[in-house]
């Protein structure tokens, strides 16, 4: 039995980073905190998963043998600006395991 956990968050311009900063001639990015809400669950179901695995799986009736996570926020079309594309891209990676 394969399960995925997915936690859904809204998908608005700033849904993935906030302008911090602005400028005439430059502008910064922070990540939002609706990114960071939705990342922190999939932190936190992971650790629940391989630290308190009775914590999690008790909320199935059979335990799942794989158990996924998955993150759903934003559009790709609002990391056009600057570097967030690849910004986004390496904090993906760094979740994957």
């Amino acid at each position: 039995k394969q399960v995925c956990l997915i936690e859904f968050e809204d998908a608005t311009t700033e849904s993935i980073f906030s302008v911090k900063t602005e400028s005439t001639k430059t502008k910064t990015y922070e990540w939002s905190s609706r990114f960071d809400h939705g990342y922190s669950q999939i932190l936190d179901w992971k650790y629940y998963a391989t630290e308190e695995k009775a914590s999690i799986t008790n909320d199935f009736s059979t335990p799942p043998k794989k158990l996924e996570f998955a993150l759903v926020v934003g559009w790709e079309k609002h990391l056009q600006p600057s570097n967030l594309q690849s910004r986004y891209d390496f904090r993906k990676k760094l979740l994957v395991y």
